[in-house]
């Protein structure tokens, strides 16, 4: 009897313990547990990492829509080690020294390229080893399982040793990765598909199922305290435990130290309970209903029937809410609970970036929080139980320890910042620009995209309104931030070959009598690598851009020296924009400059901000907005007032806080410069000069 038929009985014999009467592998609460979840995942993946599609990618050199969907196929299962991503299962694509492109094109080879697997394995590691690359299993076999589950195995090392310890063959896996024990590893599941064929297994999706099964089966054994008394048993810590860990990563904690956390453990509750900043984010386990608590955004909840709110526990202006969330939610991959989830953490993570303390560190867990970072130290304390424990904590959650507070000195009530899924959202989009994705991210886009810009534009519009007001009568400033309004449309009219939508969002400001393509707007747009506030003039308006040009035109000297008096030479870009060559930046030294930039099919003048701009991501960016509105309000009035010039010099009259470059002085009119303009003698200019002076001319 060989070493793997041994190995079989054991394997059955584990399996039965969770399955009673398992008899193969169409067995119902098999599939459901453990197969259909895999086989949408593996669906999902042929589709987007097909040969075709990430071909057009490399050609086209969209290394980012190329690495973003080897993230989605990633994150759509809970087969890989996410929660850090820096220590994850992903940590290659965060490794300082990647060369995307050549990774792009490894990558792409793994999957795709001639020969077997372990020949295509082999290449990919010679690549990764030659770069100094960090070069383990759990990457390239899951892409590599996921893409072709009929030939290849996904090697998840400790679960695959404790399989080759059980079947006899503990050495094959030793050392460092190599292709030459994949190609062993191989043959010994197919021997092992062989010996399981009255069981009718269909691909390596069953076979790696049914080890994990019994392997987790094997793992059911003592846990020390805290862990015995809050977790059932083994594998239902890990889950919570690993639902904990996406939860910190989703949040962008920085490590085991990060002050801004207390893990406590509340007296008399059962629950373990992790805060940051002075909001309590999550509880787990669940409670006796089979629900978890944790904190969400609440206009992402908005229409959902399975979420509860937790009365008493909301933040200040009502964003953020503690809701009850049935666990099943967490068995369905991809579902609707982690688009709200991923949006929710963006959020909260971001609100508390610049905290550098917790109200709840006297009854912080720290060993157990750095457990969460690391799964083998995971492993160690939950069977032997830290050597040191905080007291529980003593109060349940204090009415004031909510999370949003009004912000000082602010315009700001409503709009919080962007998060930094508003801009992951246009890249996955870049990459997605598909109804069926859009409909699965519609709630994502609602709370990251268009409820960010609708609050940015509600706190600034009506001060706005009131600023220009007296300049547009009988007309009126549009401010209302709806779709049809100030809000335009993420739908295009149109399908193109680029998509349905567009991968980017806008609100504007504009005359109601009219509409935003055919005036004048003062702006904000979103995409994925920057936010823009400016003004612009589209093709669409034609009379408003022919009137706006003829009038520069006409007075250069007089636009040149507004654009040095409200700053616009300074940290202002002058965009030209053709139908043809596209849009380019044109340099503003000399009023003659401005002919270059007006010979454009569009007018464009605007600030631009990345994401790492810390003002982005802070309520105080509608007060960065707002100022730059104030700034551009006599470009505005110069293409929409009856008579610019009276327009503008009445509105800085009335503006008594607009900041503007002084200019200079003129230099002292002298006694020969007077000669020299007006050729008369040095007595008769004399003559001239007295008189003006005795007339205080």
């Amino acid at each position: 009897m060989s070493s793997v038929e041994e190995g079989l009985k054991s394997l059955l014999a584990l399996t039965r313990q969770v399955y009673p009467d398992w008899t193969g592998f169409h067995d119902p609460r098999f599939l459901a547990d453990e197969v259909e979840y895999k086989r949408w995942l593996i669906g999902s993946a042929q589709t987007v990492l097909a040969r075709g599609e990430l071909a057009d990618l490399l050609a086209s050199g969209n290394t980012t829509g190329f690495i973003v969907r080897l993230r989605q196929v990633a994150e759509r299962a809970n087969l890989l080690y996410m929660g850090i991503p820096k220590s994850g299962d992903l940590r290659i694509l965060f490794h300082s020294d990647l060369d995307v492109p050549g990774f792009c094109a490894a990558i792409f080879d793994l999957l795709h390229g001639p020969g077997s697997s372990p020949d295509r394995l082999f290449r990919y590691m010679i690549w990764v080893d030659g770069r100094g690359l960090p070069n383990y299993w759990t990457f390239p076999t899951y892409f590599l399982f996921v893409c072709h589950p009929t030939s290849d195995f996904f090697v998840k090392p400790a679960v695959t040793e404790w399989f080759l310890q059980l079947v006899g063959q503990e050495d094959l896996l030793g050392g460092v990765p190599t292709a030459h024990q994949y190609a062993q590893l191989l043959d010994l599941m197919d021997e092992l598909m062989a010996q399981l064929e009255s069981f009718e297994p269909k691909d390596m999706v069953d076979i790696q199922s049914l080890i994990w099964v019994a392997y987790r089966s094997s793992q059911t054994r003592h846990m020390a305290q805290p862990f015995s008394k809050l977790f059932e048993n083994w594998a239902t810590a890990e889950n919570w435990l690993g639902l904990m860990t996406n939860v910190i990563s989703g949040l962008n904690a920085s490590g085991p130290d990060d002050p801004r956390f207390g893990l406590t453990i509340p007296k008399d509750a059962g629950i373990l309970r992790l805060n940051m900043g002075n909001w309590p984010i999550i509880d787990v386990p669940q409670n006796e209903e089979g629900s978890f608590t944790i904190a969400l955004l609440s206009d992402a909840a908005v229409g959902t029937s399975w979420l509860h709110p937790e009365p008493g526990y909301a933040s200040v202006d009502g964003a953020i809410c503690r809701y009850q969330v049935p666990a099943d939610e967490l068995q369905q991959p991809e579902g609707r609970f982690h688009a709200i989830f991923r949006q929710s953490m963006a959020y909260i993570g971001d609100h508390f970036a610049d905290w550098t303390d917790t109200p709840f560190r006297e009854y912080h867990q720290q060993a157990v929080f750095e457990a969460l970072f690391d799964q083998e130290l995971r492993e160690r304390l939950m069977a032997d139980g830290p050597a040191d424990m905080a007291p529980e904590q003593e109060e349940e959650i204090l009415p004031d320890q909510r999370m949003l507070v009004p912000v000082e000195n602010s315009i700001s009530a409503a709009f919080q910042g962007f998060s930094a899924d508003t801009f992951t959202f246009f890249e996955e989009l870049y990459a997605n620009n598909r109804k069926e994705w859009m409909h699965q991210n519609k709630e994502r886009y609602a709370a990251a995209v268009r409820e960010p810009i609708k609050a940015l534009l509600a706190d600034i519009g009506p001060r706005l309104k009131s600023e220009i007001a007296p300049f547009l009568l009988p007309d009126e400033l549009e401010i209302e931030p709806k779709v049809g309004r100030c809000l335009a449309s993420i739908n295009k009219q149109w399908s193109t070959s680029e998509g349905l939508y567009h991968v980017h969002f806008w609100g504007a400001f504009y005359r109601q009598s009219l509409k935003k393509q055919t005036d004048a707007q003062l702006f904000v747009t979103i995409m994925s690598d920057m936010v823009r506030v400016g003004f612009y003039i589209g093709s669409g308006a034609h009379h408003v851009r022919d009137q706006f040009k003829k009038r520069v035109l006409a007075n250069r000297e007089l636009f040149y020296r507004y654009a040095r008096q409200f700053g616009w030479l300074d940290g202002f870009a002058f965009v030209r924009e053709d139908a043809d060559t596209g849009s380019r930046d044109v340099r503003i030294d000399n009023p003659q400059d401005l002919d270059h930039w007006l010979n454009g099919d569009c007018v464009d003048l605007m600030v631009r901000f990345t994401p790492t701009d810390t003002v982005v991501t802070s309520p105080y960016f509608a007060d960065e907005a707002y100022g730059i509105f104030k700034q551009l309000i006599p470009a505005y009035l110069w293409a929409v007032a009856e008579d610019p010039v009276v327009a503008v010099e009445n509105y800085l009259n009335a503006s008594t806080d607009l900041e503007m470059d002084e200019e200079p002085a003129p230099a002292p009119y002298s006694l020969d410069d007077f000669t020299a303009r007006t050729y008369l003698s040095p007595e008769s200019a004399e003559d001239m000069l007295a008189l003006l002076d005795d007339k205080k001319q």
